[in-house]
């Protein structure tokens, strides 16, 4: 059962690792004018 928890965690750790980079890089680019 362990597995079956930590897995996903892994796996949305990592999306949030790539996917907030590009979320805050396009919002830093959005303020500059």
């Amino acid at each position: 059962m362990v597995h079956l928890i930590e897995l996903p965690l892994k796996m949305i750790s990592f999306k949030l690792k790539v996917i907030l980079p590009l979320i805050l890089n396009v919002d830093y680019k959005n303020k500059i004018p």
